[in-house]
């Protein structure tokens, strides 16, 4: 048993502290889960939406909108979380939302099939700021962003199995409803898993507790105390817009253009895990010994390659590069926001800096899923070549990055020292 246990722990994670060990362990478990999940899921829902129920520009932007629209609105849910209850309150949210789920076996139209999974992701994004300050104080700063990494590469190792698996199965959509009933099981024991971590408790201040409306308005108040938070925010807001442009584009572009079938979907997805599973490992690392602000602008950069690749194309085979580049993108991109906004967060105001970001996030998620859905629809109607909008999503994200090239190589005290 004490062999099981050692090589369930992997050999990088032998180094890791005795007590912070199970914690991990237990996070590896929910994360292969959630890969499950995704892999049965994520590659295949935007496909499913257009191919077999023919949605239109606005449904498929509406799905893309949920976790963006929730986020507009966690904010307001991190008001009446109390401190050390946060387990509770992202349980009760998660399974809520990925129990809908299941409920996608009942979908008929597209209607119905983009609301559920619009109010799917509009329900589980109300929990990620607890999630962040969970996960915060479960990883110590000097270990948070390697086993982060970790933990994403098992979610990508089985998710890769997952979409290999999925793609043979459903071949043309064959069968998506069973196959999507599936991952909402693995999307829910991922989140009872999760929910059996044991997160270390703060000391509170015996003082009364904040109202929400305090809580909001100190939020807010963070705008006015902390500028480079502000250029970060910024800068997300330019790189977020011109990814959301493309995830509304792209289901359109696959089926009507390049005419993908599940299986291709499959193929490139399988192709884009493998380099998510490359780069989890790298840019936990590099994280941990540089500035997370750093990877953040270089993997902005990279994520132009998929949009300047699908303008290029003329065949689902020739994006291959563009899904690879994404993959490792992805990965970085991941890790390096979660672990900025914590650079940025001043102490004591960790969860107010998580519902700021994610307030903010709501808003551009919104004008970039429906901006992109409008733009999709003036050039049906001009005639102009839709594939002229990835040109204008690469230069959104490579753009985003001339903001933050002064604060690449600064260090934690820079920020904290700054009084406005």
């Amino acid at each position: 048993m004490k062999n099981i246990r050692k090589w369930a722990l992997f050999a990088f994670a032998r180094s890791v502290p005795k007590n912070i060990r199970t914690n991990f362990l237990k996070d590896v478990i929910a994360g292969s889960l959630c890969g499950l999940h995704l892999g049965t899921f994520t590659p295949f829902f935007p496909l499913i939406s257009r191919e077999n129920l023919h949605a239109s520009e606005f449904l498929i932007g509406l799905m893309s909108s949920g976790v963006f629209v929730g986020s507009l609105f966690a904010m307001f849910y991190s008001s009446i979380v109390p401190t050390n209850k946060e387990m509770k309150y992202y349980l009760w949210v998660t399974c809520l939302g990925r129990g809908l789920i299941l409920t996608l076996i009942l979908a008929k139209v597209a209607l119905t099939y983009c609301f559920i999974i619009f109010l799917l992701h509009f329900i589980i994004s109300l929990g990620s700021p607890q999630y962040a300050t969970m996960i915060q104080r479960v990883y110590p700063i000097r270990y948070r962003g390697a086993l982060m990494g970790y933990v994403r590469l098992c979610t990508a190792l089985c998710s890769l199995i997952a979409t290999l698996i999925t793609g043979a199965i459903m071949k043309d959509g064959e069968g998506w409803r069973t196959v999507f009933f599936i991952s909402g099981v693995f999307a829910l024991a991922s989140t009872f898993t999760f929910g059996t971590l044991n997160i270390p408790l703060v000391k509170e201040i015996k003082k009364k507790k904040e109202s929400a409306f305090k809580f909001i308005i100190s939020s807010f108040a963070i705008l006015k105390e902390n500028s480079k938070n502000n250029l970060m925010l910024l800068s997300v807001t330019f790189f977020s817009i011109g990814q959301l442009i493309l995830s509304t584009l792209l289901p359109i572009f696959q089926a009507d253009r390049l005419h993908m079938t599940t299986q291709n979907i499959s193929i490139l997805t399988i192709v884009q895990n493998v380099a998510w599973m490359i780069g989890f490992p790298f840019w936990g690392k590099f994280i941990d010994k540089n500035n997370p602000i750093k990877a953040w602008v270089i993997t902005c950069i990279l994520a132009a390659a998929l949009p300047l690749n699908y303008f290029f194309a003329h065949n689902w085979t020739h994006v291959a590069f563009g899904h690879a580049m994404n993959g490792f993108f992805l990965a970085g991109s991941e890790l390096a926001w979660f672990n900025s906004v914590l650079y940025l967060s001043r102490q004591g105001k960790e969860s107010k800096y998580q519902a700021l970001n994610a307030f903010f996030a709501g808003i551009r998620g919104s004008i970039g899923v429906f901006g992109g859905a409008f733009i999709i629809n003036i050039c049906f109607i001009t005639e102009i070549d839709i594939k002229y909008i990835f040109i204008l999503s690469g230069f959104l994200v490579i753009a985003s990055t001339l903001l933050l090239f002064k604060m690449m190589n600064m260090k934690k005290s820079d920020f904290n020292e700054e009084k406005i």
